[in-house]
């Protein structure tokens, strides 16, 4: 993609050479999935897997649906009621902690789908499978979200600049938001390798409802910090629709999730305990150099990064049963 969108912007100047690199990249994959698996697909009309995926694909549907409506209706109410540039705030502080935590949840998610798929005939594998998988995303998307609400003030005076500071308290509350994501994106992939994606549906309907209840009343009253603790609704609704199915589909008690999500969440907590404490030690220090402000936060990040390790390698040999960083490949093994 990137090597024939340059070659093309090159000589074509112009936005063609994206299309272009766009193409090329699906080629390559098309050509290199031959390469890699013996599998050669083959025209066959079979009406019953016609029916099945039909179904599958219909629930997907209105999952994408739901999603575009919930992820883009409170921008629709942020720019008719705050204003443009309230909307801009708001857009940039929601896209900080998306980039982060759905890149980690969507690689996550690709890789748990087949395996959920493969063990869907045996209840107690999957349940096995679930408990690990989850557990090891939990112990990345967690810190994830709990690190972007610690440095997130700095993070946007530093990279971005003080024209950006009124979006701070809307990125802190999406951060807060990102911790509740962290646990419902662990279902996703569960529910769908399960083939029941309309458990899926049924948790963005309920996070879609949540937003358009509560995103004009918050918006108006304290705007884009309304609106993002609206979206933080929305994501604790579609949580309570996680764990009622999560149990009832998978049997996975609430002892079992305590012990997926309290380990990283306190050692994500304390993480940040300790990079605030350093933080209000170290700021006064700074000459207000923006090169030296840069390798301040960097360094700050290596080392919530190594606490946060430290504590969960402590926690690993305190918890006999809390196995957080083998237990996607125990149960892709499995």
């Amino acid at each position: 993609d990137l090597l024939v969108a340059i070659i093309a912007a090159s000589i074509l100047r112009s936005a063609w050479a994206l299309v272009f690199g766009y193409i090329a990249a699906d080629l390559t994959r098309l050509v290199v999935s031959y390469l890699i698996h013996p599998f050669r697909p083959r025209l066959r009309l079979d009406w019953g897997k016609s029916r099945e995926l039909f179904d599958y694909g219909m629930w997907m549907l209105f999952v994408g649906i739901t999603l575009f409506v919930s992820g883009n209706g409170a921008g629709l109410v942020i720019g008719k009621i705050v204003g443009a540039t309230a909307l801009g705030y708001f857009q940039m502080a929601q896209r900080i902690p998306t980039v982060v935590l759905k890149g980690l949840g969507d690689t996550l998610g690709n890789v748990a789908f087949p395996a959920y798929a493969a063990l869907q005939g045996s209840a107690d594998r999957v349940r096995g499978a679930y408990k690990r998988i989850a557990g090891f995303s939990a112990a990345l998307l967690i810190p994830s979200a709990v690190g972007i609400l610690t440095i997130g003030h700095d993070f946007t005076r530093i990279f971005l600049g003080p024209k950006w500071m009124p979006m701070v308290p809307a990125l802190l509350i999406l951060a807060a938001t990102g911790i509740v994501t962290s646990m419902v994106w662990t279902g996703r992939p569960a529910f769908m390798g399960r083939g029941q994606p309309q458990i899926v549906f049924h948790m963005q309907v309920a996070r879609a409802a949540t937003v358009f209840l509560c995103i004009y009343p918050l918006a108006s009253r304290w705007g884009i910090a309304g609106a993002a603790f609206a979206i933080l609704l929305s994501q604790t609704s579609a949580l309570a629709v996680y764990f009622v199915n999560i149990q009832r589909q998978f049997g996975v008690t609430w002892k079992d999730m305590g012990l997926m999500f309290l380990p990283p969440l306190g050692a994500s907590l304390l993480m940040a305990g300790t990079l605030w404490g350093l933080r209000t030690l170290t700021l006064p220090l700074l000459p207000g150099q923006h090169l030296i402000d840069i390798l301040w936060i960097l360094c700050m990040i290596l080392t919530g990064v190594a606490v946060y390790a430290t504590l969960l390698g402590a926690l690993q040999l305190l918890l006999p049963n809390f196995r957080p960083l083998k237990g996607l490949a125990e149960a892709l093994r499995d």
